[in-house]
């Protein structure tokens, strides 16, 4: 028996709206290297879902570089309605990271809009903090001065 699996609406509706956003909104200590997804209650329009209406700030307008897959694969079975965000780069440490979601996202082929219900940002999260360094350890030492940076011995210093 096969069928369409329609999370929360019917058939005769043509606005879409996101069911929930991962990590969940506030959520804290995320790892820099987090995945954001965006769980729809129906497949979004491919071509409208960008990293402009779909965006991914580590400040209000600042946008962190990432691309975006849809359809994503659960178990080799593509999924239209999940979008995930990955970013270039770590996430800042101890930041609040924001998905913000626009109206230019469309459903069923320009026939439906997404209803935000107005969550601007629509979540955010805080990503866990850079841990503190340990030790520091000079390369080229100057005698009598142990575990200094001067000059001589500035290119060759590195923190654990």
């Amino acid at each position: 028996m096969g069928g369409t699996f329609r999370a929360d609406r019917a058939e005769t509706i043509d606005d879409g709206r996101i069911v929930t956003m991962l990590p969940v909104d506030n959520a804290r200590d995320r790892a820099r290297t987090t995945e954001v997804y965006a769980i729809f209650d129906s497949p979004p329009d491919s071509a409208t879902v960008t990293t402009q209406s779909l965006r991914i700030e580590s400040a209000p307008g600042t946008l962190v570089p990432g691309r975006l897959d849809l359809p994503v694969e659960i178990s080799n079975v593509p999924d239209p309605r999940i979008v995930r965000f990955r970013a270039n780069d770590q996430f800042p440490g101890a930041t609040q990271v924001r998905t913000v979601v626009d109206s230019t996202i469309t459903f069923g082929m320009g026939a439906g809009e997404l209803d935000l219900d107005g969550a601007v940002p629509f979540s955010v999260f805080r990503t866990v903090a850079h841990a503190p360094p340990t030790t520091v350890s000079v390369g080229n030492a100057l005698p009598g001065f142990p575990g200094k940076i001067n000059a001589t011995n500035l290119a060759n210093a590195a923190i654990d």
